[in-house]
């Protein structure tokens, strides 16, 4: 196997092992891509703290059946996901 052809294959492995489980939760609970990404890619701890605790006023203080209340609770999980990935 080429060497461009393991390169193409550890960025899928890659893609997969950071992204794969925050996507999961973008199509559960629908939002902004750009959002799950910055939380993939986050390394700082308290930042991902600060994003967890926002987002999780938000889905408490928004009607359960409204869009930016599920899209809150994604982002939420998906910070939470992060940091205990991080051992944060």
């Amino acid at each position: 196997m080429g060497s461009t052809a393991l390169l193409a294959m550890a960025m899928i492995f890659a893609y997969l092992f950071v992204f794969g489980p925050l996507h999961s939760f973008q199509a559960e609970y629908g939002g902004d891509p750009a959002i799950y990404q910055d939380i993939a890619t986050s390394e700082d701890c308290a930042r991902l703290e600060q994003l967890f605790d926002k987002y999780s006023r938000t889905a408490n203080r928004v009607s359960v059946d409204a869009p930016g209340q599920r899209h809150a609770v994604g982002y939420a999980r998906a910070a939470d996901k992060r940091m205990l990935d991080l051992n944060c």
